[in-house]
C-alpha cells in the first residue's frame, strides 16, 4: 500500500467479518499516515506492517517476494494477494472464506475473477463507504470487447510455487500440470484457462469487487501517486476509460455491510486507530485542493468530468478490445453521441503505439 489511508479501515472490516484472520501488509513511501495507521493496528494486534524496502521490479512484486518468506505466510492454511481496491464477494452460503473453499474442497487454488465498477458519477473523495455507494458495474456476461477478465486467487502455500504473481501464484513448470484449480468455468470447461476466463466468469458464487477508480477526486490521488506494478506509467484518461465501466447495477456485496460495519465499529472503538484514520483523510483533502490548483491536473479533471467522457462509461458493451487498447479518442463524437441498437458494435485497427 501506499496512501490508501482513508479506505484501510473499510477493507479491513470487511475482509475480518468474510473470515479472513491475518493480514500482512507493506507500505512504501507513504505521506497520508498510512503506515501510522498501519503501525497502530499492528500495536493493537490486528495486521503485520512491514516498511517495504523496493527492489528494482517495483513496489508491489518487491512486496510479493518479501511475504513469500514471511512467517504469516509459511504459517497460514490459505492466502489471497489483494489491494485496497478490491474485496472479495462470495455470493454463497454466508458469504464467508470457509464457504468457498467448501465449495472447492479438493482445490489447491481459487481464482475469483474481478468484476470492475464505476464511479457512480461521485466526484468528492468521499461519498460514502466503497462497497455502499459504487455500485455501477461491468456487465455479468461476456461482451465484444473482453479478451478475457482477471482473477486474484485464494491459494495454499506449497513449496511447488515458485513466485507469488499478482493474480495467481505462479507454480514450478515440473508441477505446474498437477495443481488442481477450483473455479466454475474450469468445471464448466475443463480446457480454459484458471486465470483469465473468457466467457464464464463464475460471478453465481464469487467475484472481486474492484473499485479500480472510485471517485474522479480521489482518481486524481491516486494518478498523482504513481502506479505500484507498472512503475513509471502515468494513469491517464485511457486508463479511466477503461476501468470506468458503468453498465449494470450490483448490489449483491451490500447483504455483507451489516457485519462490516460491526467490525468497523471495534476498529474505531479505539480513539488511535480513529486519530490516525482521519489524519490520513485530511491530508487526501489538503492534497486534492493543491493538485486543483495546478492547471494541468485541473484540465484533466475537466476532460474526466466532460459529458462525452461520463457517456463513454456506459457504452463499454459496444467496443471491441481494439478501443479500449487504443483509449478514449479513437471513438469519432458521431458514435459516442448517436442512439445505437442493441446489437451495434465498433471498432477500430490497432495502434503500435497509441497515445
Amino acid at each position: 500500500m501506499k496512501d490508501e489511508g482513508p479506505y484501510i479501515l473499510e477493507w479491513l472490516a470487511y475482509h475480518r467479518a468474510i473470515g479472513f484472520t491475518d493480514f500482512l501488509i507493506y507500505t512504501n513511501d507513504c505521506s497520508d499516515g498510512t503506515d501510522l495507521l498501519l503501525d497502530r493496528l499492528q500495536h493493537n494486534g490486528i495486521v503485520t506492517h512491514v516498511r517495504n524496502k523496493v527492489l528494482k521490479r517495483g513496489p508491489h512484486k518487491s512486496a510479493l517476494k518479501y511475504a513469500q518468506a514471511h512467517e504469516a505466510y509459511q504459517s497460514s492454511d490459505w492466502a489471497y494477494v489483494c489491494d485496497a481496491d478490491e474485496f472479495l464477494n462470495i455470493k454463497i452460503g454466508n458469504g464467508h472464506v470457509e464457504d468457498l473453499v467448501t465449495r472447492f474442497a479438493d482445490a489447491d487454488a481459487i481464482p475469483v475473477a474481478w468484476r470492475l465498477f464505476s464511479n457512480n458519477g461521485h466526484l468528492a473523495q468521499f461519498p460514502g463507504l466503497c462497497t455502499e455507494v459504487f455500485t455501477d458495474a461491468q456487465p455479468q456476461n461476456a461482451q465484444s470487447g473482453d479478451k478475457g477478465r482477471f482473477v486474484k486467487s485464494l491459494f495454499k502455500p506449497s513449496p511447488h510455487i515458485e513466485r507469488f504473481g499478482l493474480h495467481a501464484p505462479v507454480y514450478k513448470k515440473t508441477h505446474t500440470d498437477k495443481v488442481n484449480w477450483g473455479s466454475i468455468w474450469q468445471e464448466n470447461d475443463p480446457g480454459s484457462t484458471p486465470d483469465r476466463p473468457l466467457n464464464d466468469f463464475g460471478y453465481e458464487v464469487a467475484q472481486i469487487n474492484h473499485y479500480a477508480v472510485r471517485s474522479i477526486d480521489a482518481f486524481l490521488l491516486k494518478r498523482d501517486r504513481g502506479r505500484a506494478n507498472h512503475v513509471g506509467e502515468t494513469l491517464g484518461a485511457d486508463y479511466w476509460f477503461r476501468m470506468n465501466n458503468n453498465t449494470i447495477e450490483d448490489l449483491s456485496i451490500q447483504k455483507r455491510i451489516p457485519m462490516m460495519e460491526e467490525k468497523l465499529k471495534v476498529l474505531m472503538a479505539d480513539p488511535d486507530i480513529a486519530r490516525q484514520h482521519y489524519r490520513c483523510v485530511a491530508a487526501h483533502k489538503d492534497k486534492i485542493s493543491a493538485l486543483k490548483n495546478n492547471k494541468e491536473q485541473m484540465a484533466f479533471y475537466e476532460t474526466l468530468t466532460s459529458p462525452r467522457m461520463e457517456k463513454l462509461s456506459k457504452m463499454h458493451k459496444y467496443f471491441g478490445s481494439n478501443v479500449f487498447f487504443n483509449g478514449p479518442q479513437c471513438i469519432p463524437d458521431d458514435i459516442v453521441w448517436a442512439d445505437h441498437p442493441k446489437d451495434f458494435s465498433f471498432t477500430v485497427e490497432r495502434q503500435a503505439n497509441p497515445s
